[in-house]
């Protein structure tokens, strides 16, 4: 949210080719964040919550190994940027955000933590501090029509906030937090996590190497049409991310301890992921004229037919979360690895032609045809290895609602937006719920998810 809130501002006040500027800073740096720890968060949720009490070692390396490999990635990033970005401006923002990165690197180390105690409120208190800060004082900011390098100041100074928070509780609910430096646990480390970081890197080549591309071959005013789009949806797969990090502690003891439950949550989150955005897809597809005009204004409208692609990866990387949380949960995180290795490679060879081509719209084709490229990927490697999800049986319900949903759209479009919206939700929810599309496995997922059984316990 804290994203989105700048994003319109800067593109109100900045323009496109600010919105550009703004948006090259944290693409570029964006693929060197997995090598600032690893992916050692992910483990931590995995192994954390199948032994408690090797937790705080976890924890204490995983801050020590973060430390060594964040001075590391500082420099390359430096190097990186001075290649590419003559402006010294525009180098001092990418070093500013690299820092971010490092101290991000601290902060995805707590969560792990409070996710493999099962106790994500903890997270919530910290980040959405940090997030109220960045918003606060970065809108100022921009309002004040501060420069490119003061904003990026605002997003690491909120990082260190979300740092600070995170680092009292641990100490209050876990322990004093320590700096480890025992050389062996950092090679155990390494050793079993670079999968999760490499799973990571691929991961962000693939949602970010577009932008950059775009800036590069293209320039910064066709970066600001695509990030104007991108941004209108970028917190969506969060409500994947959020669900599936929840639920993955609970479906990793499941694999050692009860297979069949494990089956009815990835088919429950299956379900209600696709519940959820299929029907967003749709509407905005329909609506992104409107939304554009809304937040970004009449110089934004080429940023329509861009939403009307992008927003279609949506219910793909809900779903491709769920799958992936999956595979990490069996113990196929190296294959889960090779899968998004291969779209990041699809992502960045298609877009070498289509950016070429077609400019900020050809990098939202080449999206959304990664997103399909790796839902038959990850389908059939989760139906070889653990179970095969029946798609018809799971989806029909929600398709059948968010379609007649769709089609009352047309005849509600003349209306005030905010009461399209409002009438939507209740014509879905109401379909889908006449439909009988809510079962004990979706609320079995939600307990789940919200800690309910384990409050109960």
């Amino acid at each position: 949210m804290a994203g989105i809130i700048l994003t319109i501002l800067v593109a109100r006040i900045w323009g496109v080719e600010g919105l550009g500027r703004y948006a090259f800073v944290f693409a570029f740096v964006a693929p060197f964040s997995f090598l600032t720890h690893l992916g050692v968060n992910l483990l931590i949720i995995r192994e954390g919550a199948r032994d408690r009490a090797r937790l705080p070692l976890y924890v204490s390396n995983g801050f020590g190994l973060s430390t060594a490999l964040s001075s590391f990635t500082l420099l390359l990033i430096f190097m990186g940027i001075c290649l590419f970005k003559p402006s010294w401006d525009m180098r001092f923002a990418v070093l500013i955000a690299g820092f971010y990165l490092w101290v991000g690197a601290y902060v995805q180390i707590l969560r792990g933590s409070f996710h493999a105690l099962e106790r994500m409120e903890y997270e919530t208190i910290s980040q959405a501090t940090g997030r109220i800060f960045i918003v606060g004082i970065g809108a100022l900011v921009v309002l004040l029509k501060g420069s490119l390098v003061e904003l990026v100041l605002v997003f690491l100074g909120g990082q260190l906030v979300n740092l600070i928070i995170g680092l009292f509780i641990y100490r209050r609910k876990v322990g004093r937090p320590r700096w480890g430096s025992d050389f062996k646990v950092w090679k155990e480390l390494a050793g079993r996590t670079y999968p999760f970081g490499l799973n990571l890197f691929f991961s962000i080549i693939y949602i970010q190497i577009d932008q950059v591309m775009l800036s590069l071959m293209r320039g910064d005013e066709e970066l600001g049409f695509y990030k104007a789009a991108a941004a209108l949806m970028v917190n969506l797969p969060l409500i994947a991310g959020i669900l599936n990090s929840s639920l993955l502690p609970i479906m990793s003891r499941d694999y050692l301890e009860d297979r069949s439950r494990l089956i009815r949550l990835f088919q429950g989150s299956f379900r209600y992921l696709f519940m959820i955005g299929f029907p967003i897809a749709l509407g905005t597809t329909i609506l992104a004229p409107r939304f554009i005009a809304l937040f970004y204004g009449g110089e934004f409208n080429p940023s329509v037919l861009a939403l009307q692609i992008l927003i279609w990866t949506v219910p793909l990387r809900f779903v491709n979360n769920t799958f992936g949380a999956v595979l990490t949960s069996i113990n196929r995180q190296k294959l889960r690895t090779c899968i998004v290795g291969i779209g990041a490679a699809f992502n960045l060879l298609t877009n070498l032609w289509f950016i070429s081509w077609l400019g900020y719209i050809g990098a939202s084709i080449t999206t959304l045809a990664t997103e399909f490229l790796l839902f038959g990927l990850v389908y059939g490697n989760v139906s070889k290895h653990l179970y095969r999800i029946p798609i018809v049986k799971n989806c029909y319900r929600p398709f059948f609602a968010a379609s007649l949903m769709g089609f009352a759209l047309f005849f509600l479009r003349p209306l005030s937006l905010w009461l399209i919206l409002l009438a939507s939700v209740l014509t879905y929810f109401g379909l889908l719920y006449g439909f009988g599309g809510f079962s004990q496995e979706d609320r079995e997922v939600l307990s789940s998810a919200l800690g309910w059984r384990r409050k109960g316990k």
